[in-house]
Order: structure tokens, then sequence, then C-alpha cells
């Protein structure tokens, strides 16, 4: 019963992980697609 707990609990955790990778690289996606990372020191245009 405790291992089946803890692979809830690691499957969780991974699928947190992923969705906040996804999630930065959504948000990161746009800023550069817009231009509003014009003004960071190293801009990806």
């Amino acid at each position: 019963m405790q291992s089946s707990k803890l692979i809830v609990l690691i499957e969780r955790i991974a699928i947190s992980i992923f969705a906040a990778l996804l999630l930065y690289f959504i948000v990161t996606g746009l800023f550069s697609a817009s231009g509003w990372d014009h003004s960071w020191p190293y801009p990806h245009h």
C-alpha cells in the first residue's frame, strides 16, 4: 500500500514539472513572437 502512494506522489510531481516547463516555453515563445523581450538583456531575435 505504501509503494502505490509513493508512485502516485511521483506521478503528480512529474506532471507538475512537465506542466510548468510547458507553460514556461509557451510564455517565453509568445514573448519572443510578440517582441515583448526587446528590453531584456539577451533578446532571442
